[in-house]
């Protein structure tokens, strides 16, 4: 159910969508290029500060192990390259202090280093070669506490394991009777599915006082859950005569928010419980939960809601900032053409 680390993580309504086309049109000619054969256009990685502020980009020219990264500011629009970058495998994200970590790769040696940069100024503020430290950097714990032992299941990585390192704690899914295993920011705290009978029950257990809480008991109809980011909510789909979507308590199991009609539901990215992807068939709608607000959702390819209510949406290549009604939309990076690249401050 819950895939591990970066699966990350991904939607306008049909008016919306048709003054978005245009506006990309005009700005970057996506209209003309689009399908007009050759390679596939190498694939965007992105990712939003934690305040929201700030956006990095990176994506390659078409050169072998050639990378360019842009910090942009997504108040004012302003674009800064910030160099050229020789990766073999691109990792670009802010850390928990709100700084640009960038993962490279030195082509002639073939040496990795981590650099930190100041994403309001871009100035340089940390880099490091040691590679023991780089290890720990790449592969850290999840949250910040937990280190999970997953296996493959089908097309997906579900995690069976759940190890706290800072106090000696583990816990593993009973492999006769459990199935599911999710970790939030929350410390301590695990969620997992039981089968008992012909139900599934969802189960929150903290590692520290070893007990064990059932917040779902009569699961026959459980499909699929998603522990919000901070772990202080469950939204479920249950399949019954109709398929709903419902967001519950993480303690207690009450209702905090639903039913909406639908058959599967991710929490957007960037805000810990607030924004659900929920989806039946070819059909998708973005529920603000705090809004209480529905709206239908076009194709896009991923979204990250912002703390103000707005969003920022990937179409195609090109990342555009949508208002909390998904209008006013404004580009605030044109992947599409980067060739020659974007506005670039001096």
């Amino acid at each position: 159910m819950i895939d591990s680390r970066g699966a990350a993580r991904r939607a306008v309504g049909s008016s919306a969508c048709a003054a978005l086309c245009a506006v990309l049109c005009s700005f970057s000619g996506v209209g003309a290029s689009a399908g007009s054969g050759g390679s596939a256009a190498p694939p965007l990685e992105w990712s939003v500060s934690a305040d929201g502020r700030h956006l990095a980009v990176s994506t390659s020219r078409g050169r072998s192990n050639q990378y360019d990264a842009w910090l942009v500011s997504v108040g004012d629009g302003v674009v800064r390259e910030l160099e050229q970058v020789e990766r073999a495998a691109p990792q670009l994200e802010f850390d928990d202090a709100g700084r640009l970590r960038i993962y490279t790769v030195d082509a002639e040696r073939g040496t990795p280093a981590l650099v930190w940069t100041d994403p309001t100024s871009g100035a340089l503020l940390e880099s490091t070669r040691d590679r023991a430290r780089i290890r720990a950097e790449l592969d850290p714990l999840e949250f910040g506490w937990a280190r999970l032992a997953t296996r493959r299941v089908g097309d997906r990585t579900v995690a069976r394991r759940v190890e706290w390192p800072a106090e000696r704690k583990s816990f593993e899914l009973d492999s006769k009777r459990d199935v599911e295993l999710a970790v939030a920011e929350l410390e301590g705290v695990v969620f997992f599915t039981r089968r008992v009978g012909d139900q599934l029950r969802l189960i929150r257990r903290d590692l520290r006082t070893e007990v064990e809480r059932t917040l779902v008991a009569e699961g026959r109809g459980l499909y699929s859950w998603r522990p919000s980011r901070d772990g202080r909510a469950v939204a479920i789909a249950e399949r019954g005569g109709e398929s709903r979507i419902r967001v519950i308590d993480a303690e207690s199991g009450n209702l905090i928010a639903g039913p909406w009609l639908g058959e599967e539901v991710e929490w957007a990215p960037g805000e810990s419980a607030r924004c659900l992807i929920v989806s039946s068939g070819k059909r998708r709608q973005l529920i603000d939960i705090l809004l209480d607000k529905q709206q239908e959702a076009g194709d896009w390819t991923r979204v990250e809601a912002l703390s103000d209510g707005s969003y920022v949406v990937q179409i195609e290549r090109d990342l555009v900032l949508l208002d909390a009604n998904l209008g006013e939309p404004r580009v605030l990076f044109q992947g599409a053409s980067v060739a020659p690249s974007p506005t670039r401050e001096q």
